[in-house]
């Protein structure tokens, strides 16, 4: 029976053509496993597009509101008779709004803004510290399982040997 190195397990894993797409044996070290696992995990990806988001929702929160323009226009004018009257007898009208904010706001949606992407950042570094350590500790098990594997089948010859000198005596 031939045995499968722990490394190649998680290649296995990492690969994107499945389990034993290749017949080679790739070793790669806990460092450059963990930093595929790392590149390629969608929850990583996600937490690092929210800290993004929120990164960007600092700059935008300084800026100005945009003015809202509203133009108001009868097609047709039933006093006149007349199609688009935009001379003085018909009926337009032309609004601009604009957001003005008073008392700091501003500055406090800044600084929001500035402590959502700080809490965003935490919990980039959070998820991240949570998947290394079950990387690790998964490949550390699946070492230690890959040695007591050993340790029972050098148990096993030792035994077969055993048995099989006190059968022939």
């Amino acid at each position: 029976m031939r045995r499968i190195s722990p490394m190649m397990w998680v290649m296995c894993m990492l690969a994107p053509g499945g389990a034993f797409s290749q017949p080679d044996t790739i070793h790669i070290s806990v460092r450059q496993a963990e930093q595929q696992f790392l590149q390629r995990n969608l929850q990583l990806v996600a937490a690092r597009f929210n800290l993004d988001a929120a990164r960007a929702a600092v700059s935008q929160a300084g800026l100005w509101n945009n003015p809202n323009l509203s133009v108001e226009q009868n097609i047709h004018n039933q006093f006149t008779g007349r199609w688009f009257d935009v001379s003085a007898s018909g009926n337009s009208g032309i609004q601009v709004q604009q957001l003005l904010l008073l008392a700091g706001k501003r500055g406090k949606q800044v600084r929001l803004a500035e402590i959502d992407a700080e809490n965003a950042g935490n919990d980039f570094y959070d998820v991240m510290r949570a998947l290394k350590l079950k990387l690790r500790t998964g490949l550390y098990d699946l070492y230690f399982l890959h040695q007591s594997l050993g340790f029972y089948d050098e148990s096993i010859a030792t035994l077969s040997k055993t048995v099989a000198v006190t059968e022939g005596v």
